[in-house]
């Protein structure tokens, strides 16, 4: 488990977990965070939206466009009040089994 302060001095948590099949890899992030609205789950990839007041909303779009480089995926699979869960999926051979 990964603890790092953001920007406030609440300590916040970052658990990662790793699952590895013959096709893919999968990364779990579960932070501990305020969450992110359903109405956002999508839009939060989208360049300069932000839903803090100090953020410039290029960190996921960045994230994003790295793992869609590497032919992945990430998504929100949950979030609330108690924070967000995002899994990133990254072809573990390089290329997609489009079957």
């Amino acid at each position: 488990m990964i603890t790092k302060n953001f920007y406030s001095s609440e300590l916040k948590r970052i658990a990662i977990r790793i699952e590895v099949d013959q096709e893919m890899i999968m990364i779990h992030f579960k932070d501990t965070g305020t969450g992110i609205g359903r109405e956002h789950w999508e839009s939060v990839f989208n360049p300069f939206l932000s839903l803090k007041p100090e953020g410039m909303g290029l960190g996921l779009p960045y994230v994003k466009k790295i793992i869609i480089e590497h032919l992945g995926n990430i998504r929100i699979v949950e979030s609330s009040a108690e924070g967000t869960h995002f899994q990133i999926e990254i072809p573990q051979n390089g290329i997609l089994n489009m079957d």
